[in-house]
């Protein structure tokens, strides 16, 4: 397996942890912020509209804010960014991979981590 799909495995494996992290259904909306976050971030990088991303990320900004407590919030924090970071890194992938399986794995795996967010909001 090469290098870059290795990687990529590992992403995908560590970017499942945040529908499953025991630390509470905060660090499951922080996941989601990062994520809608990295969404909106590289829509706007490809000239693409962000306003569902935008609509989605405020949203689940908005439920962190009423689950966290204050004394959570430099972990939340730090798991909104890796979340972030995991999914910008797969729509890099996505986007710029030159292997065909590589890229379209890396697709699947954004998709699959939005979709797991998007399935915790009603209009979803």
């Amino acid at each position: 397996m090469s290098g870059l799909k290795t990687l990529l495995l590992a992403m995908g494996l560590l970017s499942a942890a945040p529908l499953t992290a025991s630390g509470g259904i905060e660090f499951i909306f922080a996941g989601c912020v990062g994520r809608y976050s990295a969404q909106m971030e590289h829509a706007w990088l490809l000239g693409q509209n962000a306003e569902d991303e935008e609509e989605k990320r405020e949203v689940f900004l908005s439920l962190l804010e009423a689950t966290m407590d204050a004394e959570q919030a430099e972990q939340v924090l730090a798991h909104r960014i890796a979340s972030k970071m995991s999914q910008a890194s797969l729509l890099t992938v996505a986007e710029f991979a030159t292997d065909t399986d590589t890229a379209t794995r890396a697709v699947e795996l954004s998709q699959s981590e939005i979709q797991g967010c998007r399935s915790l909001l009603l209009d979803s």
